[in-house]
């Protein structure tokens, strides 16, 4: 039961970290070591799937209520707290480095490994600074269709399987990010509203999910990707897991680096806002502290378990 708590408290810390702009649900699932025994979880699921939905289901329902929840927070510290948000999600990135670099060289090092990391910043760098020139650093909020749904539900999800790729931030970049949430976390909103005008409760009800189809686009969107993302990461790990670390570390960085910019930029098209030193102070605590919360999180919550199929852990890494 105490395993049970424990993976609950895990999923939820892995759902918040797929929602939150700048952190990436893997990277967390990757600090606890439980990312590649839900890998395999996933993969075997009909092989064993006793053993394997008893280690997912945990890891599920706690993953949905953070996702969930943290929508409906998220909307109201953007809006009044954003830069102080993003130092803290800076933070929390940064302090999942360690555990990444140790995940790098898990299986071995070589000399060559570097080279991917290089590649994957290098890639997500120049898709972010592309992005960034051709709104001239301003993000153009799009609506959300039946297609952008799917599209927001399938990269979210990109998030959770690929560890190090802030999906949020991918989102915050095509100016999907607020439309998307707003599609959950206005539900209340709709609901009171109807009810206000005495359409009933049921009616009201009906009204609080008039995004329904949206939000099953969504979901289609998050199974159309899960389901073959795992397979293949699985494939990867197990056949070159130095390399596919290390390409994803490169993304992580190239992540923080390109939000930095990007509320940099922000910060200064705002003729209203003064950088002063107490603002400064305050953003590098921020950064300190979503440094520390994250290794603390790590180190709480760390534990490595078998693999659910009970199957021996990959060799080490061949020459590519």
């Amino acid at each position: 039961m105490k395993m049970f708590f424990k993976k609950l408290l895990a999923g939820f810390v892995i759902g918040v970290g797929a929602i939150i702009p700048g952190l990436s649900g893997g990277i967390l699932a990757v600090s606890m070591g439980l990312y590649e025994p839900a890998v395999d979880a996933v993969a075997n699921i009909f092989k064993t799937p006793k053993k394997s939905i008893g280690f997912l289901f945990p890891l599920a329902i706690g993953g949905a209520v953070g996702l969930v929840l943290f929508m409906f927070l998220l909307e109201w510290l953007l809006a009044d707290f954003r830069t102080a948000v993003i130092c803290v999600f800076l933070g929390l990135v940064a302090g999942s480095v360690p555990a990444t670099i140790r995940e790098c060289n898990a299986k071995g090092f070589k000399r060559y490994y570097p080279v991917f990391a290089v590649i994957g910043f290098v890639a997500a760098f120049g898709l972010i600074v592309g992005d960034l020139i051709s709104q001239g650093g301003e993000v153009v909020a799009r609506t959300i269709t039946p297609l952008y749904a799917m599209l927001c539900g399938g990269i979210l999800m990109v998030g959770v399987v690929v560890p190090g790729v802030s999906t949020s931030f991918i989102l915050l970049n095509m100016g999907l990010y607020d439309n998307f949430l707003a599609l959950f976390t206005s539900v209340p909103d709709h609901f009171m509203q109807a009810w206000r005008a005495g359409e009933g409760f049921f009616a009201s009800i009906a009204a609080a999910f008039q995004d329904l189809p949206l939000m099953l686009c969504a979901l289609l969107g998050m199974l159309i990707v899960a389901v073959p993302s795992v397979f293949l990461i699985k494939k990867l790990l197990e056949r070159f897991h130095g390399p596919a670390y290390y390409l994803i570390f490169g993304i992580l960085v190239a992540t923080m680096v390109g939000c930095a910019m990007q509320e940099v930029m922000r910060l200064a098209a705002d003729t209203t806002y003064v950088l002063t030193w107490w603002r400064v102070l305050v953003y590098a605590a921020l950064l300190a502290g979503g440094f520390l919360l994250c290794l603390k999180i790590e180190k709480y919550m760390s534990f490595k378990e078998e693999q659910p199929h009970g199957a021996d852990r990959p060799e080490p890494d061949t020459d590519v």
